[in-house]
């Protein structure tokens, strides 16, 4: 079969606007500047016409990547003079650290009731973008029957020596014919990795790819396994560019950190690639933050978000792993007060710090420090300018704080306030954060830490509390979610994030259970995992399924993420005395067999009547419109004409 998405529209040309050719860098040029220490790295939104703008400086440097989000190289030292010169950018991030969502080994014993219960869907037709560390290609569970890989491609952004994807600005990928021909030469005693030189060395995304969509290989070698039909489109994430990593002071963390723009680009690799294939395509990114306002105004949800126009293409993914963290805070000003305190417990252990302060608009409010030792800062002089920054001195600690503007998700106009706080040298014990409300109608603001992988021993808020400890990109709007589960204890399981979302959407849309799961890592060894990542790729392989149904098979050709949100509300199972939606499982426990009961149902209902399944559809653009019609009538008109 043939899918489509509707892009003539959408699609962005590198001209500017009297048709004059090329404006920003070329991928080659990118490319430079991309991998040059010297520089770091922003990915913007903007409006107006800052690439050419921006052409006239010799230290900023943008690489568009569609009309309205670009890179921004800069270098080091130069960005507030930038924002100052460019009112044009109107959202901007560092390019922020990404880590693995948690999964470990739990123990010996699986829990099979978790399983694709006595459903006939497999997965065939649907790919599955994994964005993660890579994949056991070799592995006989990723192959068909004939041991040809179903690994339709392989995008592997720690290799730089061999064929970059087109558009993009690093890596290396690998076709099935490559990797066709690297499983040939291993069953033959030759090494494969002379043809076909990806791995996946920790194993983590083996385990996910195993859980979205292994094959047993026999009648009694039993892993979790939802989609072992499905073929699969594998991203493997580089290292963060070292630059990029000093801007958070983790520069020396070796416990596998990424960058967001890399993220994001796997985004738009895993796009691309579907307006090519017309197929359906389910992402899953096993990666997450906790920079962000948590309400979906973050660059990498915005990009989802505009790109999941498309109805055949959807995200899944967890809550993360935060939930049991003293990473959040929010608080309100007392009715006719205008100062409030926040006290952060620093460990002795602690070297850096990074924290980020969110007040909604039209509220304003300019802060103080006092370190532990009683040194402070009475009110920090920062001009209301997106991109101002100020570092100031107190104490052995270095301090710097920077003022943005943010805009926020869909539908919602206006600038909310940012200031990121960023502390070198941090002394331990209680730092507080004087916080003046110099005009307040709302009166709420919210505070996060960085995400708990990089915090030592006991540091966290006092007054901390539990919900919205959502990891980016879980807050985006086009996306379903889901918290994790602990089936065996029959509760939440400990690390799982927390909703609502800033701006009070229901995220998660339902909890899925995610301990003690079997699945199997490098060279085929079996293990039982457990964790939000685990509860991902259940999720993942799942929507998988109903892609499927949905759109393969024909019973609902319209499936897209509020449909399916809709198809999981309604199949959920419900604890009596307890609220719903809550913020640890959304509108309930995922029953999985009722879901498939759900989607049998439906399918009866269709049966008999016209269905989708044969339309194959041809799509041409003229005269500025895309018009998409099935194939046989399109050849016969195109016959008559």
């Amino acid at each position: 079969m043939d899918y489509t998405r509707h892009t003539s529209l959408f699609k962005y040309n590198k001209v500017d606007r009297e048709g004059n050719g090329q404006i920003g860098l070329t991928a080659e040029e990118a490319r430079k500047y991309y991998l040059d220490e010297n520089y770091q790295t922003y990915f913007v939104e903007y409006i107006g016409d800052l690439p050419n703008e921006i052409s006239n400086v010799d230290f900023a440097h943008i690489y568009m990547t569609n009309r309205f989000f670009a890179l921004l190289f800069v270098k080091k030292g130069m960005i507030s003079e930038v924002l100052r010169m460019f009112p044009q950018i109107i959202n901007l991030e560092r390019s922020a650290p990404f880590t693995l969502l948690g999964m470990s080994e739990t123990g010996d014993v699986a829990d099979i009731i978790i399983n694709r219960e006595d459903t006939s869907l497999n997965g065939s037709g649907v790919l599955v973008a994994i964005i993660a560390t890579g994949i056991d290609y070799l592995n006989p569970r990723f192959m068909n029957s004939d041991n040809t890989t179903r690994i339709f491609t392989i995008w592997d952004q720690s290799i730089n020596d061999g064929n970059i994807p087109q558009g993009l600005l690093f890596g290396t990928q690998f076709s099935r014919e490559n990797i066709n021909e690297a499983i040939k030469v291993s069953e033959s005693g030759g090494n494969p990795y002379d043809i076909e030189n990806h791995r996946d060395e920790v194993g983590y995304g083996t385990a996910i790819a195993g859980i979205v969509g292994g094959k047993n290989l026999r009648d009694m070698d039993i892993i979790t396994s939802f989609a072992p039909n499905c073929e699969f489109v594998i991203i493997k994430l580089k290292s963060m560019k070292k630059s990029n990593a000093e801007l958070w002071g983790i520069e020396n963390y070796e416990q596998g950190v990424y960058d967001s723009n890399d993220v994001v680009a796997a985004f738009r690799y895993v796009d691309e690639l579907q307006q090519r294939l017309r197929r359906p395509v389910v992402v899953y990114s096993a990666t997450g933050t906790n920079l962000g306002g948590h309400d979906g105004g973050a660059i990498a949800e915005r990009y989802i978000d505009s790109i999941t126009i498309n109805r055949n293409l959807i995200f899944a993914t967890s809550t993360g792993d935060q939930g049991n963290t003293p990473i959040h805070l929010r608080e309100t000003f007392p009715q006719g007060s205008i100062e409030k305190q926040v006290k952060i417990q620093v460990s002795e252990e602690e070297k850096n710090l990074n924290f980020f302060l969110y007040v909604i608009a039209p509220d304003q409010v300019s802060i103080g420090i006092i370190s532990p030792n009683g040194d402070r800062i009475e009110r920090v002089n920062i001009e209301p300018i997106n991109g101002a920054e100020v570092t100031l001195t107190l104490g052995g600690s270095s301090i710097t704080i920077q003022y943005f503007t943010e805009k926020k998700g869909p539908g919602v106009n206006r600038l909310d306030q940012r200031l990121d706080f960023f502390i070198r040298n941090t002394a331990g014990g209680v730092w507080t954060i004087i916080i003046f409300g110099d005009y307040v109608l709302n009166g709420e603001y919210d505070l996060w830490l960085e995400q708990k992988q990089f915090l030592k021993g006991n540091t966290g808020f006092i007054d901390a509390i539990p919900n919205t400890t959502l990891m980016t990109p879980s807050t985006a709007t086009n996306i379903v979610v889901c918290s994790t589960y602990n089936q065996v204890e029959g509760k939440l399981y400990i690390d799982s994030g927390k909703g609502f979302t800033r701006d009070g959407r229901i995220v998660p849309t339902i909890a899925i259970p995610g301990q003690n799961i079997r699945t199997i890592v490098a060279n085929n060894k079996s293990v039982i995992m457990s964790g939000p990542a685990v509860t991902g790729a259940v999720l993942a392989g799942i929507v998988t399924l109903m892609y499927q149904w949905g759109v393969v098979l024909g019973y609902d050709i319209n499936i897209y993420y509020s449909k399916i949100k809709s198809y999981f509300i309604s199949s959920t199972t419900k604890e009596k005395n307890q609220e719903y939606p809550n913020i640890e499982t959304g509108f309930g426990v995922l029953n999985i067999k009722k879901l498939f009961q759900t989607l049998n149902e439906a399918s009866k209902l269709q049966d008999g009547a016209e269905r989708h399944e044969t339309i194959e559809l041809d799509c041409k653009e003229g005269s500025g419109l895309f018009i998409c019609i099935p194939r046989d009538i399109y050849k016969r008109i195109k016959a008559i004409l």
